[in-house]
């Protein structure tokens, strides 16, 4: 059966995050774990559609990949692929600050969201309340995933506090400020507004990926003061490390940390600092419930979700087909009357 995703932008392992891993690495990583454990994903044709670099590349001869100018033009057109479309979507979720993103609703990738796509797999229920996608399908929500291969706790818990984020104000840079002495992995990276790094910051710059877990599992605690978020591989990498987390309510910040840290309604100086002294005061349960609570981020189960959102995507199409052909059964057939038959 052929089946086609279009997947997130920037489809290259990056340092602009400290490294991280994105949502297309994720998707793959889910994919792969479901089709290890004998899946039914390895009957399916799956085509990706890029849109990285959208708006300076047009089709890739190279790799037959469809460019997402390409995709938009679809949409635009109120055409349709000739076999079922999912759509991930993994975008910034605003929940503090407006200006840091004022016309996300504008953007033209609405249009493939509502004219498209047989489903919308939504990396967060946040994101997915925010898109809006006017009733014409609900949209599903799968969360991303971490790799236990590379991202597993130390035998002793590190020292210290950390971050990764960008260098930024939609990041939360600044919110660190006048904290404990702290390690930071970032970079100027992104679109956000830079912030000059305080004094108690020690900046790393980006790392390789492939450096991430040993860096988090040398310290005790993450904070992760973002303004804007989804869902945050950064605090989901943390907890499968073992790592407690301290965090803004951006995106599903919230849900996804659970028992395994605090997540503040509203970021202070003050109530960052009493989050970090209420978790090392009862450090052991804080680290148990950060192992625990990685577990719902297991490939393997993020997969199975993706499996039934992917399912629902191949329903909606055949729907769409029937639909179409009892409107093409109706319509009328003969040859019309030219002007002028009916005169004698």
């Amino acid at each position: 059966m052929k089946f086609t995703l279009v997947l997130p932008p920037d489809i290259r392992p990056h340092d602009d995050y400290g490294g991280l891993a994105n949502g297309f690495a994720s998707t793959q990583l889910a994919l792969r774990a479901l089709a290890e454990e004998g899946g039914p994903l390895p009957d399916l044709t799956i085509d990706v559609i890029d849109n990285e670099w959208a708006y300076e590349r047009p089709f890739n001869a190279e790799t037959g990949v469809l460019q997402f100018n390409q995709v938009l033009s679809f949409a635009r057109e109120a055409r349709r692929f000739p076999f079922p479309t999912a759509l991930h979507w993994h975008g910034w979720f605003i929940t503090e600050d407006a200006s840091i993103w004022p016309d996300y609703k504008k953007w033209p990738e609405r249009d493939v969201l509502l004219n498209l796509a047989d489903v919308v797999v939504f990396s967060s229920r946040a994101l997915r309340g925010f898109a809006d996608l006017g009733g014409k399908q609900e949209g599903e929500v799968v969360w991303n995933c971490v790799n236990p291969k590379s991202f597993y706790p130390a035998q002793r818990p590190g020292a210290g506090l950390c971050a990764i984020i960008n260098l930024t104000y939609d990041k939360g840079l600044d919110r660190l400020a006048n904290l404990e002495e702290m390690d930071v992995v970032g970079s100027r990276g992104g679109s956000g507004r830079w912030v000059e790094p305080a004094e108690n910051l020690n900046i790393y710059g980006p790392i390789a990926h492939g450096d991430v877990p040993s860096f988090l599992r040398s310290h005790e605690i993450l904070l992760h003061p973002s303004r804007v978020e989804s869902c945050s591989l950064t605090i989901i990498e943390a907890m499968a490390c073992g790592l407690p987390v301290v965090c803004t309510s951006a995106g599903d910040s919230t849900a996804m940390v659970g028992d395994a840290g605090v997540a503040l309604e509203t970021w202070t100086r003050a109530a960052a600092r009493e989050a970090v002294a209420r978790i090392r005061a009862d450090y052991d349960s804080y680290r148990v419930a950060a192992l625990e609570q990685s577990k719902l981020f297991a490939p393997e189960r993020i997969g199975e979700q993706l499996w039934t959102a992917y399912q629902k995507a191949m329903i909606n199409f055949d729907s769409k087909v029937e639909i179409t052909r009892k409107v093409q059964a109706k319509k009328p057939t003969g040859t019309r009357k030219q002007k002028g038959d009916n005169a004698k």
